[in-house]
């Protein structure tokens, strides 16, 4: 260290640089001198400091690349601003949500081309008007439920399967939020039940587990429950009804209960609707047959499920429970065969005539009349099988009640051989008689992405129009 010494002398001979003998406590220089010997005790001392300084040399220059490296990181993770967002601030994002709501109607003109036309006009408040004049209230829930479906669309599309991962990503970022919206007071807003039927939209074409998409319409189902029949007969609450009606019928025959959007509280609104349309000028055939014809077919999960309990039963069916029950399938089936009618009498041109099909495009008429007359004639199939099989079911319990008129000698019976049919060890056997009439007994590899999906959606959740309510709904684009 310059400055400090090495010499071992005392203070005094330091100053005057003579040597000192280094006598102790006092050198014989300063006593021969007379003077007061300072002693030997320094201030400053000598270390040898080099190791300590190389280290901390060392961990000075580690410190600083690793704060380089994390500051190129960042960089590299933040957007880079453009010419234009320092001319115009947010400028980069607002194109961006253009963008983000031109692929979506994409979106749903690929897979739903169908379905969103047969209503788009005939509503106050289609999708694209929603999206489009709400984006900037929209809850983070819904943009990254739309955000999912834009880029498993585009992934579809190109084969391409890291755009899919990113799709998966934004679709539990959708999720997370859409609980939190679910926990606050915006949990029946239309803004909440559109994000539930995009996310349950997406379980449909990338499903989390087989039949994920049943699940998420149970949700569905308990929101519209809880938002009522009102919240659904005007504006977006009406879009959304109508968008993810076929699948709630679905839903139902899966789960084995009545759908809910066959009880007269709901059924009633299609009156209203129709007087309203009329109101509008907007009074055509085609969309109120539509209407009408789905009221019909939500009833019939419960008639299945009706059917379905008394055939299995080991109890005597209560008649009039029984009559009721051939009475509603049997004035179902009249009203749709009227519908029917009705559709084959417009669809008579080709395409419809605008008379007929007005407002609805007629790009798409042609399509919508030919599958709706499809799930017309499948639910008027499964009515006609039901009736079949209660009606055997009812002759079958004659002789539960009277002396069977197949008595033999000494009073003993001889059995009834329909009878005889259906008893056993246990009831299960009942259940041949609906053998070919249970709309869940299908493969699970039917189920194709793309026009199927807009088939399935016109059928009404109907089966016989190849698709099933029992397919597969994962199934998806094969992606490379």
């Amino acid at each position: 260290m310059v400055a400090v010494p090495k010499s071992k002398g005392c203070l005094s001979c330091l100053s005057r640089k003579v040597k000192c003998d280094e006598t102790h406590p006092q050198c014989l220089r300063c006593i021969k001198r007379g003077v007061q010997c300072p002693g030997y005790d320094r201030r400053f001392k000598f270390h040898d400091q080099t190791s300590r300084l190389r280290e901390r040399h060392c961990r000075e220059s580690a410190s600083s690349c690793r704060n380089l490296v994390q500051r190129e990181y960042h960089q590299r993770l933040l957007p880079r601003v453009t010419i234009d967002e320092t001319i115009e601030p947010g400028l980069n994002q607002e194109a961006l949500n253009i963008q983000t709501k031109e692929l979506f109607h994409g979106f749903v003109m690929y897979y739903l081309p169908g379905i969103y036309s047969s209503f788009c006009s005939r509503v106050e408040v289609n999708w694209m008007d929603f999206v489009r004049n709400n984006w900037l209230t929209f809850p983070p829930a819904l943009v990254w439920a739309i955000r999912a479906l834009n880029v498993f669309h585009m992934a579809a599309q190109k084969g391409n399967s890291e755009d899919l991962l990113n799709a998966r990503q934004m679709y539990g970022r959708a999720i997370r939020d859409f609980i939190s919206l679910l926990q606050s007071q915006s949990a029946l807003t239309d803004e909440s039940l559109a994000t539930a039927v995009l996310l349950g939209g997406y379980e449909i074409l990338d499903g989390s587990c087989p039949h994920s998409w049943v699940l998420h319409s149970r949700g569905i189902r308990q929101i519209m429950c809880a938002r009522g029949p009102e919240a659904h007969k005007a504006g977006m609450g009406r879009t959304l009804m109508l968008s993810f009606r076929p699948f709630l019928v679905a839903e139902a025959f899966m789960h084995g209960e009545p759908c809910f959007l066959g009880q007269p509280e709901w059924t009633s609104m299609v009156n209203d609707i129709a007087r309203t349309e009329d109101r509008r000028g907007q009074n055509s055939l085609l969309g109120p047959t539509v209407d009408y014809a789905f009221n019909e077919i939500a009833k019939c999960p419960g008639y299945y499920i009706a059917s379905r309990s008394i055939l299995t039963s080991s109890d005597i069916p209560d008649p009039s429970a029984l009559h009721g029950l051939t009475e509603g399938m049997s004035r179902a089936k009249e009203n749709l065969l009227r519908l029917q009618t009705i559709l084959i009498r417009g669809s008579g041109d080709t395409p419809p005539a605008a008379s007929f099909s007005s407002p609805i495009s007629s790009t798409h008429a042609s399509k919508i009349v030919h599958l709706t007359g499809h799930g017309i004639g499948s639910a008027i199939a499964l009515i006609d099988k039901l009736t079949t099989a209660v009606q055997i079911d009812l002759n079958r319990e004659i002789p539960r009640h009277r002396v069977s008129p197949l008595s033999g000698f000494n009073g003993m019976q001889c059995k009834d051989p329909q009878r005889a049919l259906s008893e056993g060890s246990t009831c299960s056997k009942k259940t041949q008689l609906l053998k070919g009439i249970d709309p869940t007994e299908v493969d699970g590899n039917i189920y194709s992405i793309g026009d199927r999906l807009d088939e399935f959606s016109l059928t009404m959740g109907m089966v016989n129009c190849g698709v099933d309510i029992r397919g597969d709904f994962r199934q998806g684009p094969h992606l490379g």
